[in-house]
């Protein structure tokens, strides 16, 4: 365990979760049965921080995670996810002073940025992105901006001219070991350039507060609050200015600012309470093995979501691919593949429809008004369900 935590220091860090063999990478699907069985595996080993609600992978082993063109995450199928990077989009436009340049630090394949530009009109500053698993030309975008397929690092940012004044890491601080490393390389490499950084990433205490086991899994190994990203923001030398509930909750937009005129102090959040999951993890387990059972006699079973949520939900609930029958996917990229370790299938509604589904399970709560309407428009007559449900 480690001896203090990483952002805060505080000697006061407890174990919240262990798994032993979980897929090094929830986001990227293997072409056949037999690759997906043998996907690379590591270990989950959840330390959270009673003082500032900071949860870090202390098993994590950053050898294991390299990031390419075959990591496939895009929701943008999904007109609730549109609807969430619209809404964020929203915010940093407002933020945005005219004609200034926006960076975004893991833009994935550059749907934020698209949605960015949309609202700054053609008289914004540079918008620039970075990342390795960016699948288009290097240095080629859409909407006027430019992705590069390399990490955001010292040497790409001190290249940047001008320097931007405002930067975006959506769903990024999740996969850095050490959160105030990064931020204070960022501001470090910017100097004395005014600048205003944007971090929305999965709330921690959302997931406590919800017994989401299914949002823990490897590629996450740092999951924070807003009152850790509040201090990790702090001791990085910014100056933390918000944070707001995204997507029903589920993620926290923070900002701070570093440089310019000295800011009030901003009061310290405190953190969400913490516990160990372990017990709850199992009899969750146990109840979703039981209700799968007892609902293969009504048809097949479905999860809605090939995403990090539904694989680590068919890993922790059919690791052998007995109960559930596939996982439906509306990103065609994903389609056809299988998932890691459990090598349950990925399908279009359509192709999961013909086995007669009779239960889906909606990995995401936040789409299960959207996944209603889908059925509904095929005539599919199955009960849906969320993850967190309490009586499946």
């Amino acid at each position: 365990m480690p001896d203090a935590c990483l952002v805060c220091g505080s000697g006061d860090v407890i174990v919240v979760e262990e798994r032993e063999r979980v897929p090094v990478f929830a986001n990227r699907l293997e072409p056949s049965a037999a690759a997906a069985r043998a996907a690379p595996a590591g270990r989950l080993s959840l330390h959270g921080c009673r003082t500032c609600g900071f949860v870090q992978n202390a098993a994590y082993d950053p050898a294991l995670v390299a990031f390419d063109p075959g990591y496939e995450n895009d929701q943008g199928g999904s007109p609730a996810f549109r609807a969430h990077v619209e809404a964020v989009a929203a915010i940093v436009a407002a933020a945005v002073a005219a004609g200034t340049g926006v960076v975004e630090i893991g833009c994935g394949q550059g749907g934020f940025l698209a949605a960015l530009a949309a609202r700054l009109g053609p008289e914004h500053g540079p918008l620039i992105g970075f990342d390795p698993s960016f699948r288009g030309e290097d240095g080629s975008g859409t909407a006027g901006a430019q992705i590069f397929r390399r990490h955001f690092d010292p040497a790409a940012m001190a290249a940047l001219d001008p320097a931007p004044a405002t930067l975006v890491a959506r769903h990024l601080i999740g996969y850095v070991p050490d959160p105030v490393g990064f931020f204070a390389a960022i501001g470090e490499a910017l100097g004395t350039t005014p600048h205003r950084l944007f971090v929305e990433t999965p709330d921690v205490g959302w997931i406590f507060r919800n017994g989401a086991f299914q949002d823990l899994f490897y590629e996450t190994c740092s999951l924070h609050a807003p009152s850790s990203l509040a201090r990790a923001f702090a001791a990085a030398g910014y100056h933390p200015e918000s944070a707001r509930p995204m997507m029903h909750g589920q993620y926290v937009l923070a900002q701070a600012t570093r440089g310019g005129a000295a800011a009030a102090e901003t009061p310290l959040r405190a953190a969400p309470a913490l516990r160990d999951l372990r017990p709850e993890r199992r009899d969750f387990v146990a109840r979703w093995r039981s209700a799968l059972a007892e609902r293969r006699a009504g048809g097949g079973i479905a999860i809605w979501g090939a995403g990090a949520k539904g694989l680590t939900f068919a890993q922790l609930c059919d690791p052998d691919a007995g109960l559930i029958d596939a996982l439906i996917d509306v990103n065609p990229l994903k389609q056809g593949h299988f998932a890691p370790l459990t090598a349950h299938p990925v399908e279009a509604l359509s192709m999961a429809a013909a086995r007669g589904l009779g239960t889906v399970i909606v990995a995401n709560p936040a789409y299960r008004d959207e996944v209603a309407g889908a059925l509904a428009a095929m005539d599919v007559a199955a009960d849906i369900l969320a993850i967190e449900d309490p009586t499946p």
